[in-house]
């Protein structure tokens, strides 16, 4: 009994090895690639061979990402970007694979294929095109007007994200803070800086360059300019912040000059009063600067005829339209005297870049009780005689507020004489009175 058993266990043994056998010799028909790994560089090639099949058999190729990997019936891969991708051979129900790692081509490679723009002299300067755009330009660089240039303005001079996936030579319009910068006549300018220039921070420019390289691989895209720090244009001071400004009884147009983002509506404290410091009036008569800095703590800290805050009627729209004086019809003003005009711009805690305007007017008021104001600058706007000009200090309600002096100096933050800055106010203004006085002369 015991020999019998150990017979059958022995079959059972030779039995069972004769199936594994069997199933070994059956899965050893299976397909093969001639790599099952491969390391490629950005736009190589290289050719895979697949054994293990009939002659004749139809071999179905296929890519689990073709914008990493791609390819074609005959076996070849071609690398596309950085990135891992399966390349699987399929025959019937048999399959085999190789996994293809892509990785970005040397910078000595890429050197040789593009040529990117060269920023290293270029001049970069912010300019107002209007009395509230500003643009941007950018000289003595060589645009290639084949090539595709984004921009991102950063109140930090740190690097902002990009997405370059794309391979049409665009960025993805949901990142917003990319913008297509246009070049005109071989050198960049961009509109519409108004509302960055706005506000209170500093702005880094970063350019990103898409260049066509090869079928294969459309566009390359490089970081061409790093974090250029722009300089704001001039802001306006005194009178240059008024641009076509008038006022009567009953029709008030104020323009600021001012930068103002299309989505911006700014609030802003204005107001009147009357100058009676003869000092003061003759000292800005006769292009005494510092007659300037008298007026202004003149306007702080006078009595006012109106001193209101008011609101922008319309976002991107730094002008005031009162409506028929709305808010000034009833202004009690004196004939031929001298009156303020003051604007502060509320900054809203800091948002927005300072920014505040005065300027000067005489009062013409008529029998039937109409008024007119004539801004400094306007033909109709007339300087009485105030004698000799005396230096000493201007006085607010018998308060000395400043200093006056003989002869022109440098108004504070500008950098021009008061000689020129009632030139820009003239410049501004007197085309719009010119052909504004035959409707209102007689009122």
């Amino acid at each position: 009994m015991k020999q019998k058993s150990k017979e059958l266990f022995i079959l059972f043994i030779i039995s069972l090895v004769m199936i594994l056998g069997f199933a070994t010799i059956v899965n050893a028909a299976t397909l093969s690639l001639s790599k099952t790994t491969l390391e490629l560089e950005e736009g190589k090639t290289e050719t895979l061979t697949c054994t293990g099949t009939e002659e004749g058999a139809t071999i179905n190729w296929t890519s689990s990402d073709e914008t990493i990997a791609t390819v074609n019936s005959t076996g070849l891969v071609t690398a596309i970007r950085e990135g891992t991708a399966t390349i699987t051979a399929t025959v019937g129900e048999d399959t085999a694979t190789c996994t293809v790692t892509v990785k970005t081509a040397s910078s000595t490679s890429q050197e040789e294929t593009v040529q990117w723009t060269d920023f290293s002299n270029a001049e970069y300067e912010m300019k107002n095109s209007t009395y509230y755009n500003v643009d941007l330009y950018i000289k003595k660089v060589k645009v290639n007007k084949e090539r595709r240039y984004f921009y991102c303005i950063t109140d930090k001079n740190e690097r902002p994200d990009v997405d370059t996936t794309r391979y049409d030579g665009y960025i993805d319009e949901s990142d917003t803070k990319w913008k297509l910068l246009n070049n005109d006549n071989n050198n960049f300018v961009k509109y519409g800086m108004e509302e960055y220039v706005q506000l209170n921070k500093d702005m880094y420019l970063w350019i990103v360059e898409f260049a066509h390289t090869n079928d294969i691989i459309p566009y390359k895209s490089q970081f061409v300019v790093l974090g250029q720090k722009l300089e704001r244009p001039k802001s306006p001071v005194y009178a240059e912040m008024f641009v076509l400004t008038r006022m009567t009884y009953n029709d008030t147009s104020i323009n600021f000059n001012l930068p103002t983002g299309s989505e911006t509506k700014r609030s802003f404290t204005l107001k009147i009063g009357k100058v009676t410091d003869n000092n003061i009036l003759n000292g800005i008569k006769n292009n005494n600067g510092d007659s300037w800095n008298s007026l202004l703590e003149y306007a702080k800290n006078s009595n006012a005829i109106f001193n209101k805050k008011l609101t922008m009627p319309k976002k991107g729209d730094p002008s005031y339209m009162s409506g028929f004086g709305a808010e000034l019809i009833n202004l009690k003003v004196d004939d031929k005297a001298y009156y303020y005009m003051y604007v502060v711009f509320d900054d809203e805690n800091g948002k927005y870049y300072p920014a505040s305007g005065l300027t000067i007017s005489q009062a013409s008021t008529f029998k039937d009780g109409n008024w007119y104001m004539y801004f400094l600058g306007d033909d109709d706007f007339k300087w009485d005689d105030f004698g000799t000009i005396q230096t000493g200090t201007a006085t607010v309600d018998g308060n000395q507020v400043g200093t006056t002096k003989a002869g022109p100096t440098t108004l504070p933050y500008t950098g021009i004489t008061a000689v020129g800055l009632a030139i820009v106010a003239m410049a501004g203004t007197a085309v719009f009175f010119k052909l504004k006085n035959n409707k209102y002369k007689g009122i």
